[in-house]
């Protein structure tokens, strides 16, 4: 349409809060790519970069009539959504990589297996019994941060110490924990 990339994204911005989808859609149109480009240097992903990409224009039509810009241009304030956003779900899924093995979380084709259930049971059995035999700090890091799922950061608050601390110990926990499996396996 002529004229349509002649309106700024201040005056499209303006536009959204009484509902102008047409505006909305001309704001996509013209940062969608640089959002998802952005968002994909972050979370190396396909499938995360669209969900971030999502969640990002989810937001800013949530906060439509609260956006506010630093110039002309609504970019800036949506790489900074999608940085955020990215982060966040980059710090998610290296948490739930890291989530120990249980027999309630086994595939439901594999949960009718009693080789496997047994092969759980005593993989679980190990685990925790390398966990009972670490220190008592190093138990509470490995709770912290692989039971809870919380930060390196939200452990060492609760621990008092740096989250410089707790990374390198959760990380020599970690290397505990696989050796005694690759034993396990060795043993079997």
């Amino acid at each position: 349409m002529p004229g349509e990339s002649l309106t700024s994204d201040v005056e499209l911005l303006r536009m959204l809060p009484p509902r102008d989808a047409q505006s909305f859609r001309k704001l996509y149109d013209r940062h969608v790519q640089a959002v998802y480009l952005y968002a994909l240097s972050i979370v190396r992903s396909h499938a995360d970069a669209e969900d971030v990409c999502q969640e990002v224009w989810v937001v800013l039509w949530t906060k439509r009539s609260r956006v506010v810009l630093l110039g002309q241009s609504v970019l800036p304030w949506l790489l900074v959504t999608a940085r955020f956003k990215a982060l966040k779900r980059s710090e998610s899924l290296r948490r739930h990589d890291h989530l120990p093995l249980r027999p309630d979380l086994m595939l439901a084709s594999q949960a009718n297996d009693p080789e496997v259930s047994v092969e759980y049971s005593e993989l679980g059995e190990h685990l925790r019994s390398i966990v009972s035999s670490m220190s008592q700090i190093d138990k509470e890091i490995y709770e912290l941060c692989v039971q809870q799922g919380k930060s390196y950061e939200s452990a060492a608050r609760a621990l008092g110490s740096s989250s410089g601390a707790v990374r390198n110990r959760l990380s020599r926990v970690r290397k505990r924990l696989r050796s005694g499996v690759v034993e396990m396996g060795e043993t079997q």
